[in-house]
C-alpha cells in the first residue's frame, strides 16, 4: 500500500488480502486446511479435528467421537484417547469401562504400611510399603492416590504415592513425637 503525495492530493493503490492468494505457497503455513480471509490467512481443520493453540497446525481429537469409545471420560493424550473414570471409580480391564473401586482399610504396624481388602478377598492383607520407621497414624487421599503417615523416630511426616513411590517428608520442624494423622479430602489438609 503507497500513497505518494501529488499537489496535495492523496494517491494510492490498495492490494487487497483477497487478490493475493496466501494459501498458494506452503499452504498458508496451515497443516491442513487454508483459507484466504480478508485479513489474511487463516488456518483450519476437518471436522473432529482440533486447531492447536499455534492456530495452523490440526490434531485429531478422538475425544470428539462418540466419547472417544470411552463409557465415563476421555482424555486426549499425545498417543491418542485415554478413558477415565470418576472418583471412587476404577477403570476396568477393558481400558473403556469403569467400575467402584475396591474397599479397604490402610493400616500400620510400627514400620510396616497395609492395606487390608473388605471387598475381593475379606481380610488379605497387602503390604504397601516397608521400613517405614516408627509408623503410627495412617491417612490416605482416594483422589490424589497418596499415603501419609507418622513417623515418631524421626518427629516427622511423611507420604508417599499408593504404590510407595515418591517417598517425601512433608513435616519435619516443630513436630514432637507425631502420632495420629487425619486427611481432610475436602479442604485438602492434614491434622496431627
Amino acid at each position: 500500500y503507497t500513497v505518494p503525495e501529488e499537489n496535495n492530493q492523496l494517491w494510492g493503490y490498495c492490494h487487497h488480502a483477497q487478490d493475493i492468494n496466501g494459501c498458494a505457497f506452503e499452504n498458508g503455513g496451515c497443516s491442513d486446511l487454508c483459507f484466504n480471509t480478508p485479513i489474511g490467512v487463516r488456518c483450519g481443520c476437518p471436522d473432529f479435528i482440533q486447531l492447536q493453540k499455534d492456530g495452523k497446525t490440526c490434531r485429531k481429537d478422538p475425544c470428539a467421537i462418540n466419547n472417544g469409545g470411552c463409557h465415563e471420560t476421555c482424555l486426549l493424550s499425545e498417543g491418542g484417547a485415554v478413558c477415565g473414570c470418576k472418583p471412587w471409580y476404577k477403570l476396568n480391564p477393558d481400558g473403556v469401562s469403569c467400575s467402584e473401586s475396591e474397599q479397604f482399610l490402610i493400616g500400620a504396624n510400627k514400620s510396616t504400611i497395609f492395606n487390608l481388602s473388605v471387598d475381593s478377598d475379606p481380610g488379605a492383607l497387602k503390604v504397601l510399603m516397608k521400613d517405614v520407621g516408627t509408623t503410627i497414624g495412617v491417612a490416605y487421599s482416594h483422589k490424589k492416590q497418596t499415603i501419609f503417615w507418622t513417623d515418631s523416630a524421626h518427629d516427622a511426616i511423611f507420604s508417599a504415592n499408593f504404590d510407595g513411590s515418591n517417598k517425601k517428608i512433608i513435616v519435619s520442624e516443630g513436630i514432637k513425637s507425631p502420632d495420629c494423622i487425619a486427611y481432610d479430602w475436602v479442604s485438602d489438609l492434614i491434622f496431627w
